[in-house]
């Protein structure tokens, strides 16, 4: 509908110029106002329907399954030290070899969740530790506050993994019940704590799973992704080609070494050799 335009001079100001009037009149602001109430009205009706179709989703058990799909997260390994470990000492039939290691923890960032995968550690007595640098340290250097961590999932109460939770003191700690009370010395006290059975998931798309292949409660962490999960191994395995080895399968290899998982191994030596740094895992 078209709307007509009555000239009303006391309505309409000179341009600063003394030139021509300014395009302004009661006609036109009708106009102008009756276009917001039809945009209004079509916003309206849009929400509505869009609001139907959610539940609709919902009630069908598919709206989860769309949840999931468009989470957004980023992964980001930070290593903070090198070592060697005799691999007799990692599996069964090692012949006393010395392989290299890498010492990382995880960070998964969704919106303002920050959570690590373990906590690292400050000091590891006995060991000869090459380019170490405490994890918190690691993160504050390239920009990412310690203070800001949310969660720690911790796989594991051994020293290494763990250790560092007191330098997170804004984080809820995640721990396997039996692992809790392994590695309970370590907690500061007042942290909140949530302990698990068999798993626990953080947030929609990311799950602790205890494995227990390592120690009496070790859990490994499961990220949904749009291609295939990745997993974070805690030490339920230290290198790659014993997690495909056929003679040394366990619990977890058995499962996690088939090619529908994208798994990441704590104590790879995968990124920055000769170098301590943060990194993100992308797909």
């Amino acid at each position: 509908m078209a709307y007509e335009c009555e000239y009303i001079p006391e309505l309409h100001t000179e341009g600063s110029d003394g030139g021509n009037p300014l395009p302004s009149c009661v006609g036109c602001d009708v106009a102008r106002v009756k276009r917001f109430e039809r945009c209004g009205r079509l916003l309206f009706r849009t929400i509505k329907v869009v609001t139907r179709v959610i539940l609709v989703l919902y009630s069908d058990g598919i709206f989860l399954f769309l949840c999931l799909a468009v989470i957004y997260l980023k992964i980001y390994a930070v290593k903070y030290a090198e070592s060697a470990y005799g691999d007799a000492r990692i599996f069964r039939g090692g012949q006393g070899f010395r392989h290299p290691l890498s010492f990382k923890i995880y960070l998964i960032v969704e919106g303002d969740r920050q959570i690590l995968v373990d906590a690292g550690c400050n000091s590891m007595c006995g060991w000869d530790m090459r380019h170490f640098l405490p994890p918190q340290i690691v993160m504050a250097r390239d920009g990412l506050c310690p203070d800001k961590v949310t969660d720690i999932i911790v796989t594991h109460a051994h020293h290494d993994h763990i250790q560092g939770v007191a330098f997170f003191k804004n984080a809820r700690i995640y721990i396997q019940e039996d692992e809790y009370n392994l590695g309970k010395r370590y907690i500061p006290d007042g942290r909140e704590v949530v302990t698990f059975k068999d798993e626990c998931e953080i947030i929609p798309g990311v799950t602790a799973k205890k494995m227990a292949t390592h120690s009496a409660g070790s859990s490994i962490v499961i990220i949904e992704r749009k291609t295939k999960p990745l997993v974070i191994s805690g030490d339920e395995v230290y290198y790659r080609d014993v997690l495909m080895s056929k003679e040394k399968q366990t619990v977890f290899t058995s499962e996690y070494s088939k090619p529908i998982y994208d798994v990441h191994i704590m104590h790879e030596q995968d990124g920055l050799p000769g170098a301590n740094g943060i990194w993100e895992i992308t797909e």
